[in-house]
């Protein structure tokens, strides 16, 4: 279950992408078309149960009321020991995110989905390391701090479908819950 992100935003992240092209690390890059923030990660998920996962997404969304959100400043997590992915920050109403995380958490949980036990940081997934290998993330990052991605507005909920092939992930929007007017979830 996650947010989408605009084209325009995803545009200035794979400008982004470009720039650190050159980082002497084993990465796989994600592709920019399927960059969205993740708010809850169903797994392989049989289809029979998608109309169950959507009774318990709908209800959350329907209470949910839309919020802003930043792309801003490249970072590595975990910030310590070996990193493994290489994220663009977010900012902006992240108590609005991690109420509707929290609120989607246990509606999923309810219906057997374990939700992830490490604290939610939102942020948008600009590329994995493709061995674990430690390498000098800092240096070359330092530049990408403060980089500019834009603002945006989460507005609904989509079900992604990720199809896996050669190249990486592909996403597919199975399904969406557009928000209500009431308070964030």
């Amino acid at each position: 279950m996650a947010a989408e992100v605009p084209d325009d935003v995803r545009g200035r992240l794979a400008e982004c992408q470009e720039r650190l092209r050159d980082l002497p690390l084993p990465l796989r890059w994600t592709r920019p078309e399927g960059i969205h923030l993740t708010l809850f990660f169903l797994g392989e998920t049989p289809e029979a149960r998608l109309m169950e996962i959507g009774q318990a997404v709908g209800p959350v969304a329907g209470s949910a009321a839309p919020f802003s959100l930043e792309a801003h400043g490249v970072q590595a997590f975990p910030d310590h020991g070996r990193p493994r992915v290489l994220v663009f920050g977010l900012r902006g109403d992240l108590e609005a995110a991690a109420r509707l995380k929290r609120a989607l958490d246990e509606a999923l949980k309810a219906l057997g989905f374990l939700p992830d036990d490490r604290p939610f940081r939102p942020h948008l997934t600009l590329a994995r390391s493709r061995d674990g290998r430690a390498g000098d993330w800092k240096t070359p990052l330092a530049r990408e701090k403060d980089a500019e991605g834009g603002h945006f507005e989460v507005r609904r909920l989509v079900l992604f479908e990720s199809l896996l092939g050669p190249g990486g992930s592909r996403y597919r929007g199975v399904r969406e819950f557009p928000f209500g007017s009431g308070k964030t979830a």
